[in-house]
């Protein structure tokens, strides 16, 4: 599996987050996180974070999407860093090499 960085920031808007795929096309593990990213857009003076899970119950390109609001950036990429810190250490345990 492989996890990459979402980073960009314009003058609007700001994002901060991980996208996780696997490498071979295969689907990931049903429950597991496919994004989590923290938003803030400047205009609206509005942070959050928006994550998708693949579907426990669904075929394999059925996702859950959800968001929820955060006090500021900076604490919304705490948020999502940490997440982004366990879903690597699950990669890590569970992936054979």
């Amino acid at each position: 599996m492989q996890v990459e960085q979402v980073s960009y920031e314009t003058p609007d808007s700001q994002a901060y987050g991980f996208i996780v795929y696997n490498r071979s096309g295969y689907s990931l593990p049903k429950g597991m996180y496919s994004s989590y990213v923290a938003h803030h857009n400047t205009s609206a003076e509005k942070t959050y974070i928006e994550f998708s899970i693949a579907s426990p119950t669904g075929d394999s390109s059925d996702h859950h999407n959800y968001t929820y609001p955060c006090a500021n950036f900076a604490q919304a990429k705490r948020i999502v860093e940490m997440h982004g810190h366990m879903v690597n250490m699950w990669i890590m345990e569970n992936t054979t090499i």
